[in-house]
């Protein structure tokens, strides 16, 4: 059996993929298997993961058509046959030659079910890590989560910082929308029984314009899908048995992401600003709905803690909602036919 099996997503990466590829090629630990999903590209990419055929020995290509990340990692899923799984995107890489091997022996020794580290997260060669700074826990070592109930899900839930057990993943799978990690993540995390943290950077994280990241920002994007994914994560619990037990933090969760995606809706510049405040009133409604007391969730005040900026964006992006020239307080089914309606929303 493989130690690891790194899966990763390919789509019209060919800028950065050769750095990526040499990240993994490098590697001191070389019991690997390298799933590669090329979803669809339309740039130079699959010539690319092709040359590695020779230097990257166990490496298998899969060619799809573009379904997007969670398809793709879902993909790699059910072919990996590692006893852990890493998961890397095409335009990062892994910080040293030894970071795999180190992650493998801390979690094979100590039996880890998940381990999270930290990234080095640059926008070119500016470092902003600091906004991605794991919360919660500050030094190396097993964490009790008795003790700490809130950590999977004050914990960004992106994957690159993480290592899974193949086998405690289980049937658990990623949402195939947008936010596709959050309906995977924080489920490993909660139901981890040995569940470590690992101080020390183990994933380097490049945030480009072109990225989800910035892109969620920036461009107008159908961000009610973030129901469909929190229904897709509240489902992970229920299968996993732990539903009830992590009811008020999933919440919290649902909450601090609401947030989020209704802060970015006022720096769009591809949405006319009465579209913009028809869709937060519609949006934040939404919220109202699922969770009447998302404002005020604790999870969300740790956050905003040492997160300030994020909270005066909601709160303006509120304010904007506000102004909406909606008089009625919308339905489920209203809010419905405003996204179908919604120009930006629609299939070009």
């Amino acid at each position: 059996m493989n130690k690891i099996s790194v899966i990763i997503p390919v789509y019209n990466a060919e800028k950065y993929l050769s750095q990526c590829l040499s990240s993994v090629e490098n590697q001191t630990l070389k019991d690997l298997e390298v799933i590669m999903i090329n979803d669809g590209s339309k740039d130079h990419s699959l010539e690319i993961m092709q040359s590695y055929y020779s230097k990257i020995p166990n490496l298998n290509i899969i060619n799809t058509i573009n379904y997007g990340a969670g398809h793709a990692r879902n993909i790699g899923l059910a072919l990996a046959t590692g006893e852990y799984v890493k998961f890397l995107d095409a335009d990062d890489c892994f910080p040293k030659k030894d970071i795999l091997e180190k992650l493998y022996t801390i979690s094979s020794y100590y039996d880890i079910d998940v381990l999270v580290g930290r990234y080095y997260t640059h926008f070119g060669r500016v470092n902003v890590s600091g906004f991605y700074n794991t919360l919660g826990q500050e030094k190396t070592g097993i964490v009790d989560l008795e003790q700490n109930k809130n950590y999977p899900f004050e914990e960004m839930p992106g994957i690159g910082d993480k290592i899974f057990k193949r086998e405690f993943i289980g049937d658990i799978r990623f949402s195939e929308k947008r936010w596709e990690d959050l309906a995977f993540t924080p489920v490993l995390m909660a139901d981890a029984k040995r569940l470590y943290f690992l101080d020390e950077v183990v994933y380097n994280y490049r945030m480009t314009i072109h990225n989800t990241s910035l892109n969620g920002c920036f461009h107008a994007s159908n961000i009610f899908e973030f129901f469909d994914v929190y229904n897709d994560l509240k489902e992970n619990f229920k299968k996993r048995k732990i539903f009830e037990k992590y009811k008020n933090e999933l919440q919290g969760l649902f909450s601090m992401h609401g947030h989020f995606d209704a802060s970015y809706v006022p720096l769009w510049i591809d949405m006319d600003l009465e579209e913009k405040r028809n869709l937060l009133k519609y949006f934040i409604t939404k919220l109202e709905i699922e969770y009447p007391l998302f404002r005020e969730d604790q999870i969300v005040k740790n956050y905003y803690a040492s997160h300030f900026m994020f909270l005066k964006l909601f709160q303006y992006a509120e304010k904007m909602s506000k102004k909406s020239q909606i008089n009625t307080y919308p339905s489920n089914e209203n809010i419905e036919k405003f996204i179908s309606s919604c120009k930006v929303f629609q299939k070009k």
